[in-house]
């Protein structure tokens, strides 16, 4: 498996792919029939954001050779079959708000730019890896991206990780180890902000490796463009931001718990380890991704509920948090 990109171009994609697909068209309203179709032609934003993306992803396909279309294509029919699953509510109808959202982040990813933020003056490039299941490997969904040409010792950094994610990733297994098993290994890293003194990412990882269930997680990168260094929560908040903001989050989280049928333990002793786990997520800025708008905390399944809960979330308005940075903060 390799991965890599014409040096000689402007602007380029690496894709890696095993497999071969459908090809993937424009929306005809005329012809609309699939329920997440008649949701996006019902509604004037949603349209709009299913046309940017059309664009971009054509602009996108008439630069790629002809085995870089296969991929591409395989690589926007698995994100649309996510996208309608993501976006069921809990009548079984697409949601038009996520999925105008989805479809405005899939737009960014294609174009090589953040989903929010002026950008950091330099390219991202996407990299894709699609690979069907087999009995001696796993099945992968791999969306990223690097810097194509990095100045900054930030987007060295950043573009290290992604490499070191790329390398790690599960691929050749023992035939024995799988016994046909579908193992699966999904990676989704977004550029949530990025600006010349700082990018935000947030990385998305689901594995499937056998049992009764897959794993989730969600894993923040905010590197410090400037000084090639990973931020840490002191770096950019005061002090006095940690107490605010696990009290903000603790009540948010409450109100979602009710939201799915759930409540936090009374029990002191419970409702301490909850406090904890909240504080603990607050402190370590791997947990938070930051965008223009809001900075999020993401709990992975099992922190603070039980598998059926799902994650968790705290957003916090960056009207809320910037009274809390610190003199000279790289933040949004």
């Amino acid at each position: 498996m390799t991965h890599g990109h014409n040096s000689k171009a402007k602007w380029a994609f690496a894709l890696v792919f095993f497999g071969f697909s459908l090809p993937v068209s424009a929306l005809d309203c005329g012809k609309a029939t699939l329920p997440t179709d008649r949701a996006i032609c019902s509604d004037p934003a949603a349209a709009a954001a299913d046309q940017a993306l059309n664009t971009a992803y054509s602009a996108l396909f008439a630069r790629a050779s002809e085995t870089e279309k296969k991929q591409l294509l395989q690589s926007q029919r698995a994100w649309l079959k996510f996208r309608t699953n993501i976006c069921l509510g809990d009548n079984s109808k697409p949601e038009v708000k996520c999925l105008i959202e989805r479809t405005q982040r899939r737009s960014a990813y294609l174009q090589g730019k953040p989903e929010s933020g002026p950008g950091t003056g330099h390219d991202l490039m996407p990299i894709i890896v699609e690979q069907a299941a087999a009995k001696t490997r796993y099945e992968q969904d791999i969306t990223v991206s690097k810097f194509l040409s990095p100045a900054l010792p930030g987007e060295t950094l950043f573009n290290s990780h992604v490499e070191k994610l790329l390398k790690d990733a599960p691929s050749e297994k023992d035939k024995n180890d799988l016994q046909g098993s579908d193992y699966v290994y999904d990676l989704d890293l977004r550029v949530v902000y990025a600006s010349p003194k700082f990018v935000s990412a947030s990385m998305d990882i689901y594995t499937y490796e056998g049992g009764a269930h897959g794993n989730s997680g969600t894993v923040g990168l905010n590197i410090d463009l400037a000084k090639g260094k990973i931020v840490e929560f002191a770096d950019v908040f005061e002090p006095s931001a940690h107490k605010k903001l696990e009290e903000a989050c603790l009540s948010q989280i409450k109100a979602q718990k009710k939201e799915k049928s759930a409540e936090l333990d009374p029990d002191p002793k419970e409702m301490k380890k909850t406090r904890d786990t909240i504080a603990e997520s607050i402190g370590k800025f791997d947990s938070w991704s930051m965008s223009a708008t809001q900075g999020v905390v993401t709990f992975d399944p099992y922190t603070i509920g039980s598998y059926a809960e799902g994650s968790y979330a705290c957003a916090f308005p960056i009207e809320m948090l910037r009274p809390f940075y610190t003199a000279g903060s790289i933040l949004p």
